[in-house]
């Protein structure tokens, strides 16, 4: 262990992502809402030196924060629900602040971001249990806020909580059934980063089910993960070039020139081509609950983390490297920074484990 600061992080459990954030100095810490009233929320943000743990700075929103990335050195930064917000990264100042309300998005909340060619792509779903408005995407300036461009999606879904993939000036945001019967089933859709229309949707089958698994981009094609499946299809058509099923909703990742899925027991490496299986590797025990695969080019492993551990692999052929009981639940998906990999849990705690080479 690298450094460890305690009551920095949530007692929230959420659907994964939303908690921390780094840039290339700087980690930052959302406080979360607090569990389910229990105490007072304390609705910070805090950013500290991805080294040594030390705080650089701190600040109080007025709601609960999510954050959802750094575009150059603004942190983008949500508020349950309704307020976005753009920070300075290294002084927490608040350079702008828009609400969604006075942008004639009642009742939406932000859900997952992804920033690419310099700006942010921001998905937003309605809040409010039952209601069962279109997820919507707004582009925003980082430097003053200001929306460029708004993309509707498939009726009566919701976001799912998966990173978006990138590939060719086009993100794919994956949503869900807002609750049972509201739309025909989960869907992935391409929207254009340059004017928000919507490239291609694929229809995903499948109930209800709120995940944290986002599609994979490789050269000259997308992996979508969905209901039993993975599917990849061709980025500007979307059309399916193969499918294979997978059980219940595989994580996917491209490590190499491999697509890496993550299975209840097991890891397999595919061809991204073609799909064949090249290898597969066995886990001593299934991923319970919120599971996800990290890979970085600074990493010289690739881990499998889900709520109660993370198990290193080698990344030719996703042999177990070693393993680490997380001592409390995660409540968010860890990050890699550098030759650190930093764990928030349910105990308020943030860690900094220093990646075995």
């Amino acid at each position: 262990m690298r450094w460890q600061r305690e009551a920095l992080g949530s007692d929230f459990l959420p659907s994964g992502g939303r908690l921390l954030a780094s840039d290339s100095e700087s980690v930052f810490i959302a406080s979360g809402p607090g569990d389910a009233g229990v105490g007072e929320p304390r609705q910070t943000v805090t950013a500290v030196d991805r080294a040594d743990g030390a705080t650089r700075w701190t600040i109080s929103r007025v709601g609960p924060p999510f954050l959802h990335g750094v575009v150059g050195n603004v942190l983008i930064v949500s508020e349950q629900y309704h307020v976005i917000a753009g920070l300075d990264a290294a002084t927490g100042a608040e350079r702008w602040a828009i609400s969604l309300e006075a942008e004639n998005l009642p009742g939406y909340g932000a859900t997952i971001g992804v920033a690419a060619e310099g700006m942010i792509a921001l998905g937003l779903s309605a809040s409010s249990e039952g209601n069962t408005q279109p997820p919507v995407v707004v582009s925003l300036d980082p430097a003053t806020g200001a929306l460029q461009w708004r993309a509707t999606l498939t009726n009566g879904t919701d976001l799912n909580f998966g990173k978006p993939a990138v590939i060719d000036g086009a993100a794919v945001f994956l949503s869900t059934p807002s609750h049972p019967g509201s739309a025909p089933g989960n869907v992935a859709h391409a929207v254009n980063l340059r004017d928000g229309s919507v490239r291609w949707t694929l229809d995903l089958g499948g109930g209800q089910g709120f995940h944290v698994a986002g599609a994979v981009a490789t050269p000259g094609g997308v992996h979508v993960p969905g209901p039993g499946a993975v599917l990849t299809v061709d980025p500007g058509t979307g059309s399916v070039r193969w499918r294979r099923d997978s059980s219940p909703v595989p994580t996917v990742a491209a490590v190499g020139n491999k697509l890496w899925l993550l299975e209840p027991n097991r890891v397999v490496l595919l061809d991204p081509q073609s799909g064949i299986e090249v290898a597969n590797s066995p886990l001593d025990q299934p991923m319970l609950g919120p599971s996800a695969l990290l890979t970085s080019p600074d990493a010289p492993s690739v881990i499998a983390v889900d709520q109660r551990r993370g198990i290193g692999m080698d990344r030719l052929d996703a042999s177990t490297l070693w393993s680490r009981t997380w001592p409390a639940t995660l409540n968010d998906i860890p990050l890699i920074a550098q030759d650190l990999l930093i764990v928030a849990a349910i105990d308020s705690a943030v860690t900094a484990y220093e990646l075995p080479r």
